[in-house]
């Protein structure tokens, strides 16, 4: 939806007439949602994404399958495809130099310095 996607939170209309076929055999340009999450990244992280298709790879929730026999989803990532990563940044939060204790935070790795 043009009217209300900002850079970092596109939004999709979910309307039956604002959809439309992908070629087939070619690369279409998209824009994917993040979800909100809090997370310091501190200068030298690194950051891995996942773009995953619904059928059942969550741990709690799950779609029916929606990929046909014999279909894939591919990601294109090269000089012809470029790709980018666009996160929030919140205002007047002090974040400390030194990163959290080893354990201190739950289901995140320790990565001692």
């Amino acid at each position: 939806d043009e009217a209300t996607s900002t850079e970092v939170a596109p939004t999709y209309t979910n309307v039956e007439a604002d959809a439309a076929p992908l070629a087939d055999g070619e690369f279409t340009p998209m824009r994917i949602a993040v979800f909100p999450f809090a997370h310091v990244f501190r200068p030298g992280t690194s950051i891995r994404v996942t773009v995953d298709a619904p059928g059942g790879a969550r741990p709690i929730w799950a779609f029916a399958d929606t990929i046909a026999a014999g279909e894939t989803n591919e990601i294109a990532h090269d000089a012809d495809h470029p790709s980018s990563l666009a996160l929030s940044v919140v205002p007047g939060v002090d974040v400390p130099a030194d990163p959290p204790a080893c354990g201190s935070l739950r289901s995140q790795p320790c990565r001692p310095g």
